[in-house]
């Protein structure tokens, strides 16, 4: 697998504006033509038919490829056009390529002058990636259209794209079915017209896949005439004298036929609904299985003090933030494009409530150690800002009297809110039982092997009556599983070699006018609604009582308040509220467990998943993981550098199993 060489900042496009059309100094050559969504109409759409073709579409999904987002005209009039005539079943997924992406502030404010004319520019001005290298996916008009981006150099991108394909999906499955060439002229961008780039996306391609190009240079001609398209002249007179324009020929192809898999995903926490939506947006029918949640018997154990059953996706509220580091590691690359990924996924969901995030000085976090941070991603646009004393006590309500990062897509999610709309679609069944082992199968007479889940339903339990309790058995098949087991990871025996530990925690809401406006991370952290201040959480690596978690978490917040206000504040004076505990699980090394399952041969399971270890982060980096996990499945292209999906496989620990034997309770 190809990936980035190293994280280093984008360069921007050098944008200048004349007369309301964009012109780009860095290539000396404009975006497009004043009348520029004619243009797209005669050049890109009209030559290869595609109204026509989206009014006759009889399969789910129409796949595009373009080379040179740019300012993702031709990406809005195509989406534009596809929403009017497409059947309303059927999805656009568009993949694109830009090496010198518009900043996220140059971006939104042009999206918002064009929505008026082309509203699919209103979403995509609130999901825009910031300037960071590699993929981003976003969801469009209600999961309708899915966006790939990719920033940085096509030929790299194209190359990630190509390395995918080795079990494509129902998008995918049947290749590109339009390309769009729209780089700068092929004397000012020579690498974007490359015959080997030709050859690459002849690769991709459907058969009889269309090309449109607003160039007419003859070796463009020629060259993709090489790559197996049959090319013919367009004119465009009166506004200039040819375009060019193809169809795919040549049969050679990577590609594969496959038929749309079978999906079993065990677990509904986070993790678990992340995934199931992910697959349903695409028009993946999946099962989704879920333990029942006894709140009574829940509510005994915690009264013993007993790790109880709530997952630490059942608490809210939970905080979005991004956990920055100042490095070039791997562990940054991945806790940056988790959190933009997770950022833009939720923009729209009614249970995220964007507040904006101040992250402030705590036990670890000097003001240096801010700056750092800041330095490291203010490239990229506004996403991360550097506040001054003054400036955060404007946003957050309260005196501050030091500087503060602030995260104006981040805020607090309602996460039992957030996980039931999850669940309701309807590619998603949801089945309520416990899953008591797995297992990969050849049913009677069945010619290939599935993954059997086999549960207990838990009904008619009679808790008075020892060994009295009845439930139904059942066992449900898929051609693939995605185990997110939160607290319950050792429970499967494909499992048992992951490295983990339960680690409870706890939030307490305390009945306080505090005037903050909005959360802030510290120490701890503290989210404010009306006269109620949620703090927390602790981190027990043993179970602690209710009562000594609680003390903790308010002496805690006492020695933090301070830096936050000048008002002092004594605990007799705090009234307690509601108490919510939770267990995360977490791995060994604190990364997340995202990929295949390999057995003592290092060797992968066919078709078994997992998405686990997400700690306390689950809001942040189950998103990318879900998407990860399904790209894996289907073939399509991984949103993100290659090198986080290497660094979250649980092959990890395999490896480090075969140097040094079992730890941390694994087998």
């Amino acid at each position: 697998m190809t990936t980035v060489s190293i994280d280093k900042p984008l360069v921007s496009a050098q944008l200048r504006w004349n007369k309301g059309q964009p012109y780009s100094q860095s290539y000396d050559d404009i975006y497009h033509a004043d009348d520029g969504i004619n243009e797209v109409q005669r050049v890109l759409i009209t030559p290869c038919q595609l109204q026509e073709r989206f009014t006759e579409l009889n399969q789910a999904d129409f796949c595009i490829g373009e080379l040179g987002f740019g300012t993702g005209l031709n990406f809005t009039v195509i989406t534009d056009l596809f929403l009017k005539y497409a059947p309303p079943e059927t999805r656009l997924h568009f993949i694109s390529f830009e090496k010198h992406p518009l900043s996220q502030q140059a971006f939104r404010a042009m999206a918002m002058e064009r929505s008026r004319q082309l509203p699919p520019y209103l979403d995509l001005s609130e999901k825009y990636p910031p300037l960071l290298s590699g993929w981003h996916k976003r969801y469009l008009v209600k999961q309708r259209v899915s966006l790939w981006l990719y920033f940085g150099d096509a030929d790299s991108g194209i190359s990630e794209l190509l390395s995918a394909q080795f079990n494509p999906n129902k998008s995918l499955n049947k290749g590109v079915q339009h390309w769009i060439l729209d780089g700068f002229s092929p004397h000012q961008n020579p690498d974007m017209w490359a015959p080997t780039l030709f050859q690459k996306l002849a690769a991709l391609s459907a058969e009889k896949c269309t090309v449109a190009t607003f160039t007419s240079v003859g070796q463009v001609r020629r060259d993709l005439q090489q790559a197996g398209f049959l090319m013919r002249k367009i004119s465009q007179l009166p506004f200039k004298r040819h375009s060019l324009a193809g169809t795919r020929t040549s049969t050679s192809s990577i590609l594969k036929v496959t038929q749309t898999p079978s999906i079993l995903v065990v677990g509904g926490g986070i993790a678990g609904v992340c995934m199931a939506s992910c697959l349903a947006n695409q028009g993946i029918k999946v099962t989704l299985i879920d333990q029942p949640f006894n709140k009574l018997l829940a509510k005994e154990k915690l009264a013993k003090h007993k790790p109880n059953q709530q997952r630490a996706s059942d608490i809210s509220p939970a905080i979005l933030h991004a956990r920055l580091l100042a490095d070039d590691s791997p562990t940054a690359l991945m806790r940056s494009r988790m959190y933009v990924h997770a950022s833009a996924w939720l923009r729209s969901n009614p249970a995220f409530k964007k507040t904006g995030v101040l992250q402030t000085l705590g036990p670890n976090t000097d003001a240096a150690k801010l700056s750092r941070v800041y330095e490291k991603y203010q490239h990229s646009g506004n996403w991360i800002q550097l506040l001054d004393s003054e400036s955060a006590s404007d946003i957050a309500g309260m005196d501050f009297n030091h500087p503060a990062l602030y995260f104006p897509d981040s805020g607090s999610v309602d996460m039992g809110h957030l996980c039931s709309l999850l669940q309701d679609h309807p590619n998603i069944r949801l089945i309520s039982a416990n899953v008591l082992h797995i297992a990969r199968v050849t049913q009677t007479g069945g010619r290939q092997s599935q993954w059997q889940a086999t549960t207990s339903d838990g009904t008619n339990e009679s808790r008075g009556n020892k060994g009295s309790s009845v439930s139904t058995k059942n066992n449900y098949y898929a051609d693939h599983m995605v185990i997110c087991p939160g607290e319950n990871s050792g429970h499967f025996e494909q499992l048992k070699y992951l490295e983990l530990t339960q680690v409870p925690g706890q939030l307490n809401t305390l009945k306080i006018h505090s005037g903050m406006k909005l959360p802030i991370i510290g120490a701890g952290f503290a989210c404010p609604d009306n006269d109620n201040l949620t703090i927390g959480a602790t981190y027990e690596h043993s179970q602690w009582s209710e009562a000594r978690a609680s003390q903790f978490n308010l002496e805690r917040f006492k020695q933090w308040w301070p830096l936050l206000s000048n008002e002092n504040i004594e605990l007799s004076d705090i009234t307690t509220g509601e108490v919510s505990r939770a267990i995360r699980s977490v791995a060994r090394d604190r990364l997340p467990i995202i990929g295949g399952v390999f057995d003592l041969n290092q060797q992968a399971l066919e078709g078994l998943w997992l998405s686990c270890a997400h700690g306390s982060s689950g809001l942040t980096s189950a998103p990318l993981a879900a998407e990860i996990i399904a790209s894996e499945i289907l073939g399509s292209p991984i949103p993100t550098d290659l090198r986080i999906a290497e660094l979250c496989e649980s092959l990890r620990f395999r490896a480090r199993q075969a140097r040094r034997g079992f730890r941390n309770g694994a087998s």
